[in-house]
């Protein structure tokens, strides 16, 4: 959530073996998140829907202080 360009989500992917995906607003950062093989997803955390998908991990690193809308991002979560 808010993965900006993947970098935590990449080593994390790689450490682990994982698949990852980014959520965040800039093209051009999710541009990088997806030259290095993770899933992107565009958009504000506020405002994603995610569905029926779930995720073994979940992971808001210092992002809380760009979100519009915490209480409804925490919601989303």
């Amino acid at each position: 959530m808010g993965g900006s360009t993947g970098v935590v989500a990449a080593v994390l992917c790689d450490a682990f073996g994982a698949q990852g995906a980014v959520l965040d607003p800039s093209p051009d950062e999710l541009a990088v998140a997806t030259a290095a093989g993770l899933e992107t997803i565009p958009g504000f955390v506020e405002d994603f829907d995610p569905g029926s998908r779930r995720w073994d991990l979940v992971l808001f690193c210092q992002t809380i202080d760009h979100v519009l809308d915490v209480a409804a991002s925490l919601a989303v979560l």
